[in-house]
């Protein structure tokens, strides 16, 4: 699968991804993931192991380059019109407080000289989706590392929930996604204001270790 639960990250690509995934619109486009050097984690990038990039780039899905081909990426875009090493980082789903976790755990290790974290308003929301999330069972956490059948269930799960999150509705001037929706509603209630402490919190972090 391309995310198995984690502890500190909540969930984690899995180094030696080798499958076929679909964007939104069922376009698919191929995703391999390598470890950069590290044992139990992997990343979208074309490198297996590096030292000492120019620039570690964290994120989410937008990073990561759901829907298209790896080296259509803007980070492999950066690389290419730049001259200078850049790693990809991003994992679907992620909220600065993973993304903060993360680097703090590995892409510290890698000793950039520029540290890139792309933000993106949903972002507030996964950070407290992600405060709420209980550790991951022994037990699931092993069914998803060996059961074929788990597997299988999942995909097809993701699959459409991907397609459910961007459903669209009309309104008479505009349209706009369920999951924006969402993002308002919450914003504007009593838990708005600990969203944006958990995003200040989760900068300093990656600030703190570089």
């Amino acid at each position: 699968p391309t995310l198995v639960p984690d502890k500190l990250l909540g969930d984690k690509m899995p180094p030696n991804v080798d499958e076929i995934k679909f964007s939104l619109d069922g376009k698919p486009f191929h995703v391999k993931t390598f470890s950069l050097g590290f044992d139990d984690i992997g990343f979208r990038d074309d490198k297996k192991e590096i030292s000492q990039p120019f620039a570690v780039v964290l994120g989410d899905s937008f990073v990561y380059g759901h829907g298209v081909e790896v080296n259509d990426t803007f980070v492999e875009i950066l690389q290419k019109n730049t001259g200078k090493e850049f790693v990809n980082m991003g994992v679907p789903s992620f909220g600065s407080t993973q993304a903060a976790n993360l680097y703090n755990a590995y892409g510290s290790q890698l000793n950039p000289e520029v540290v890139i974290l792309i933000f993106f308003e949903n972002d507030y929301l996964d950070n407290l989706i992600f405060e709420n999330k209980k550790e991951p069972n022994p037990v699931t956490y092993w069914i998803s590392q060996n059961s074929a059948l788990y597997k299988l269930g999942k995909f097809v799960k993701d699959f459409q929930f991907q397609i459910n999150r961007w459903q669209v509705y009309q309104t008479e001037n505009e349209t706009f996604y369920f999951y924006s929706d969402l993002f308002n509603r919450t914003f504007f209630d009593e838990r708005g204001e600990h969203m944006i402490e958990l995003t200040k919190k989760s900068i300093e972090d990656i600030k703190s270790h570089n």
